[in-house]
């Protein structure tokens, strides 16, 4: 009994997780887009954005913790250079 309970658990964090990794998976487009817009917005129209540089700072955060999961998830190589 307490096997299968822990089997259902253990299941049921495997999805959230692959869930939150595909989630992930969707911002790195918009954090391409919000680094676009700062970089358009600072030289073209010489008015940068106060807000810009905290999101994409957020959303890389996310995209690299939640992906990382994922991929740990996935058995795929994980590999930080510093």
């Amino acid at each position: 009994m307490t096997i299968t309970a822990l089997k259902w658990i253990c299941r049921g964090i495997d999805l959230v997780v692959m869930l939150m990794g595909k989630a992930a998976s969707y911002l790195m487009p918009m954090l391409a887009f919000v680094v676009a817009y700062e970089v358009f917005s600072r030289y073209v129209l010489n008015s940068p954005t106060i807000w810009a540089f905290d999101l994409s700072l957020f959303m890389f955060g996310y995209v690299a913790a939640l992906g990382g999961a994922y991929a740990q998830q996935k058995k795929a190589h994980i590999n930080v250079d510093i």
